[in-house]
C-alpha cells in the first residue's frame, strides 16, 4: 500500500491554515475515535499544529474516504482541551 498518511496531515493542515509541528499515524490508540470502528479507509491522526494567530492546539483528526485513504471526502476533528 501506498504510505499516503503523511501526506493527508500536510494537506489538511495546510487546507486549514495550520503549521503542522508533528503528526503521528495511530494504528491501536485512536483518542476519541477509539471506541468507533475505524477501517483501514479512515486514518487517525494524533497531530500538534500551529493556528494563525500562532497559537498552539493538539487533538486528533480522522480521515473518511471511498478510495483506501488517498483522497479524503470527509474530516473528523476533535481538539484537546
Amino acid at each position: 500500500m501506498i504510505e499516503s498518511h503523511n501526506f493527508l496531515a500536510d494537506q489538511w493542515a495546510a487546507d486549514n491554515g495550520y503549521e503542522l509541528l508533528h503528526s503521528e499515524y495511530r494504528m491501536l490508540s485512536k483518542g476519541p475515535f477509539s471506541g468507533i470502528t475505524v477501517s483501514k479507509k479512515q486514518p487517525v491522526y494524533y497531530v500538534k499544529v500551529r493556528d494563525p494567530s500562532g497559537a498552539m492546539r493538539s487533538g486528533w483528526i480522522r480521515f473518511h474516504s471511498r478510495f483506501w485513504g488517498l483522497l479524503p471526502d470527509r474530516t473528523e476533528v476533535q481538539w484537546e482541551a
